[in-house]
């Protein structure tokens, strides 16, 4: 089954003309504990321990069913001035790198959790034994070296379909699948969406929505199964999908239209303090920025 759906990211982005700095150089960390799934309420998450002491690190990695969409998750050591929201750097061994990372942090009792956003398919490297290097803000430059991943990633799809099943969608459907519904995420969120009061008082959330695509690629429900916190970001984000999104309906084996259930993250996120728009798609690259105040 091929992954395809879209996934969009709305943010607002501040213009910066200071010249690069050089990057040093990633410090290794090896696993100091073993993969585990976590069976969240609606969420799979697998996670490891990595490095020792003050260095010691959590990956975890939460893929969204049925979608192209994944998070990973760094929980580390760190101080309240590393929160900061952006592009992250990421890099698999290989050297090839996601079409698009988009980053937040958030702090709390002296630990820094950093969620980055990127293509699941772009995990292949790490997944074929590669190893990771992530770097965003002035505490995390860190390259990880997994092991066992190609088993910990087949755990995490049982858990997967665990979760599509409870959500409605049956073991027989999934097997059924060929394609997800696809469609174009260019411009579905603008900068002007975001509520200016919300801006004004710098808040900021990630939406996970499940989105039930019917035969005729209608979206015909949408409902926030991970919440910003912010019950009208939440609200807003459905709303915006029922309205704008447009998708070609799934397809099964035989070729037939069929309905089908997908996972649909969007970020709203202030930095700096300046308008853009910045939407992805699950099946091609982001565009840049298109309204810059710069």
């Amino acid at each position: 089954m091929r992954y395809s759906g879209l996934g969009a990211v709305a943010v607002l982005l501040l213009a910066s003309n200071a010249p690069a700095k050089p990057t040093p150089a990633a410090k290794l960390l090896v696993p100091s504990g073993k993969w585990a799934v976590e069976y969240a309420k609606e969420m799979c998450v697998l996670n490891r321990k990595f490095g020792s002491g003050a260095d010691e690190m959590l990956l975890a990695i939460k893929p969204a069913p049925n979608s192209d969409q994944a998070r990973i998750m760094v929980l580390r050591n760190g101080r309240s001035t590393d929160i900061r929201t952006g592009r992250a750097g990421v890099r698999f061994s290989d050297g090839s790198a996601p079409a698009y990372a988009m980053a937040s942090s958030g702090w709390n009792d002296g630990k820094v959790l950093t969620a980055i956003d990127l293509p699941r398919s772009s995990l292949a490297p790490l997944i074929a034994g590669g190893r990771i290097s992530i770097r965003f803000g002035p505490g995390l430059n860190h390259e990880f070296a997994p092991t066992g991943m190609a088993a910990a990633m087949q755990a995490l799809v049982t858990c997967e379909r665990d979760l599509l099943k409870g959500w409605g969608m049956s073991e027989s459907a999934q097997d059924a699948m060929a394609d997800m519904p696809k469609g174009d995420a260019n411009g579905l969120f603008k900068s002007d969406d975001y509520p200016n009061k919300l801006i004004e008082k710098g808040i900021q959330g990630s939406v996970g929505a499940l989105l039930t695509v019917d035969a005729t690629g209608a979206v015909a429900a949408c409902r926030a199964i991970e919440s910003s916190r912010t019950v009208e970001l939440d609200v807003l984000t459905c709303a915006i999908i029922r309205k704008r999104a447009k998708y070609s309906p799934a397809i099964d084996k035989s070729g037939k239209a069929v309905p089908a259930m997908i996972y649909y993250r969007v970020q709203w996120m202030i930095e700096g303090g300046r308008r853009a728009d910045y939407s992805m798609a699950t099946d091609v690259p982001p565009p840049p920025p298109v309204s810059t105040a710069r």
